[in-house]
């Protein structure tokens, strides 16, 4: 059986959200879906993807072939798309893919904090100007 990872639509107009299936290759992308292995939301939450990685890369063992957008998302996701893996391969990459989720992670947390504390910034300032004015009088 040919098998292809694709993306299918799930929501409506001007808000776009994907579900990354693994469907029979010649089978319309709204029949038959053999499994759903992640999603991805291009402008709700800036391009999240969430991926089973295991599970997609089990497909792309069994020789699955990743559509031209699926197979861009599995490399910034950090899943090697290739032929004959080796199992170290597997495992390094899997290790890489797991790395690459924390920094992400990281990264967010990050984001939000700098936002915090320039928001928080001014009003802070604000606060010890006032305060020094009146201890001052």
């Amino acid at each position: 059986m040919a098998v292809k990872l694709r993306l299918r639509r799930l929501t409506t107009a001007k808000r776009p959200r994907y579900a990354v299936v693994a469907t029979k290759r010649l089978a319309p992308n709204r029949v038959r879906v053999i499994e759903r292995l992640g999603h991805y939301e291009p402008v709700q939450n800036q391009g999240k993807v969430t991926l089973k990685a295991e599970r997609i890369r089990y497909w792309l063992r069994q020789g699955a072939q990743p559509s031209n957008k699926v197979r861009s998302i599995l490399s910034t996701q950090g899943i090697a798309v290739g032929p004959g893996l080796t199992e170290d391969e597997v495992a390094l990459d899997l290790e890489l893919s797991r790395i690459l989720s924390e920094v992400r992670e990281s990264a967010r947390v990050i984001a939000t904090a700098s936002q915090k504390i320039d928001h928080l910034l001014p009003i802070t300032n604000e606060i010890a100007e006032t305060y020094a004015h009146a201890s001052n009088d």
